[in-house]
């Protein structure tokens, strides 16, 4: 449930409730995630990884970690353990009807040609289901109700690093099939040329919208449907996520910023500022987006170990 107010300036600010505690107990955080159910999904780990000189994240690490997978559907919580794990995940998602698809960001490249397969499988006891390559450099993932895997990268990821001197991610937007089979690659020119995945919103198979930085210093949205592409400008700089309810984009101000930006799609490939925003909780507190997963159009939120959600056509009523 959420209440909003609306400003003499047009400013709205929204208070939201919490649909659940995850209770992580003496695990920590690592990412949040919406399947396309709705479901939303914590991914936990006991301890995390350590950081390469305090930069760089490993893909596979020297001694295990013990993660764990919190699922929340229609009121109902389940939990599930991965433990003893050599790799350094970053994603979660629903896959094959009740396994879990996990993935780490970064994919080494060795020099005998072999890579990392930093996308792993599991089924509901934990057990190792299968396990193959999705590239290094990876911002965003999702997957979809008939099991696609929808990956948007950042710069390293396209442009390489980890070894790769021809890197899986060069597109800047791939979609694969369930074992990891690539299926539609964005055709990454100059004109439109993908040089960081900043967000990315999977609304449905063959529905993608990604927002990106590219080759002429400009951030653009742009939409992939049905093999067609659109694009439009926009002023927002450094936006981690957005929600989208057409004719709306609801786009977070930037990486550093917790409050968010309305817009309304124009003709000729423009956005019409409508509203700023801003997300309370239920003490009156703003909410930091430092967990946030953005889908369609809801959005999940973690802080303090709760679980927070909105919707942009609850956001519009109050609008």
């Amino acid at each position: 449930m959420i209440k909003g107010q609306l400003s003499e300036r047009g400013e709205i600010t929204v208070t939201l409730t919490p649909v659940f505690e995850a209770d992580l107990g003496d695990y920590q955080l690592v990412n949040i995630g919406q399947g396309p159910d709705g479901e939303i999904l914590l991914l936990a780990v006991h301890e995390p990884p350590e950081l390469i000189e305090d930069r760089f994240p490993e893909a596979q690490t020297e001694r295990p970690f013990h993660y764990k997978i919190i699922r929340y559907s229609g009121g109902g919580r389940e939990e599930i353990s991965i433990p003893d794990q050599h790799w350094n995940f970053h994603f979660v998602q629903p896959i094959d009807g009740g396994n879990y698809l996990l993935a780490a960001a970064r994919c080494t490249r060795y020099d005998d040609g072999t890579a990392d397969l930093n996308a792993k499988v599991y089924g509901p006891e934990g057990n190792l289901v299968r396990e193959f390559l999705l590239g290094d450099g990876i911002e965003h993932l999702f997957v979809t109700e008939q099991n696609n895997i929808w990956t948007g990268y950042f710069d390293e990821g396209i442009f390489g690093n980890y070894g790769w001197d021809e890197p899986v991610g060069s597109a800047g937007l791939i979609r694969w099939d369930a074992n990891g089979n690539i299926l539609y690659e964005y055709p990454n020119g100059r004109k439109h040329q993908i040089v960081d995945c900043h967000a990315m919103n999977v609304c449905g198979d063959r529905d993608v919208w990604f927002y990106y930085y590219n080759d002429y210093n400009d951030f653009e949205l742009a939409r992939y449907r049905d093999g067609a592409l659109s694009y439009w400008k926009t002023d927002v700089e450094s936006s981690t996520a957005f929600l989208v309810h057409e004719p709306y984009i609801l786009f977070k101000a930037g990486w550093d910023d917790n409050r968010f930006v309305l817009f309304e799609m124009g003709k000729k490939g423009k956005l019409k500022r409508k509203a700023r925003l801003s997300f309370l909780d239920e003490k009156g507190k703003e909410i930091p987006m430092d967990f946030l997963s953005c889908r369609r159009s809801q959005m999940a939120v973690f802080h303090k170990d709760k679980v927070y959600v909105a919707g942009l056509e609850e956001i519009l009523r109050i609008w």
